[in-house]
């Protein structure tokens, strides 16, 4: 279960696909993994919505973020040890995810551990406006 934590409001799902899309400033998404488990596959970043929609964000090919399994994506590719990205994730470990449009990057912060993951976005391949993506799977379904 995902705990969306918006303006103190909180909103739970196993999935988000954020109907909200940004291409201007900076905007902040505050998120509680309650009920991680080691066999569950989460990913978190962003899309495009201008090139592709209703996709899983693993399987979008605009999509740039980070993943239990310890990938970080870039534009829909999976690359390991990307500068030395580990997953660090635990039961009920609250998640800062950060959209600065105007610099054209993407943060996750855990918030228990203080590890702060950037990504620079190639607006060629992931084109405003973003659309925030945060996914949870189980891997033994």
């Amino acid at each position: 279960m995902i705990s969306l934590i918006n303006n103190n409001q909180i909103e739970n799902s196993r999935n988000f696909n954020l109907t909200k899309e940004y291409s201007s400033g900076d905007h902040l998404l505050r998120f509680q993994l309650e009920l991680y488990e080691t066999s569950d596959s989460v990913i978190m970043g962003i899309i495009s919505t201008s090139k592709s929609k209703n996709v899983n964000p693993d399987k979008n090919p605009t999509f740039y973020g980070w993943s239990t399994n310890n990938f970080v994506y870039l534009h829909g590719i999976a690359y390991s040890n990307f500068n030395g990205y580990e997953n660090d994730i635990e039961k009920n470990d609250v998640f800062q995810l950060l959209l600065d449009c105007d610099k054209k990057f993407i943060r996750l912060t855990n918030e228990r551990t203080h590890q702060i993951h950037d990504l620079s976005i190639d607006i060629t391949e992931c084109p405003f406006p973003w659309q925030p993506q945060i996914y949870i799977s189980n891997n033994v379904e």
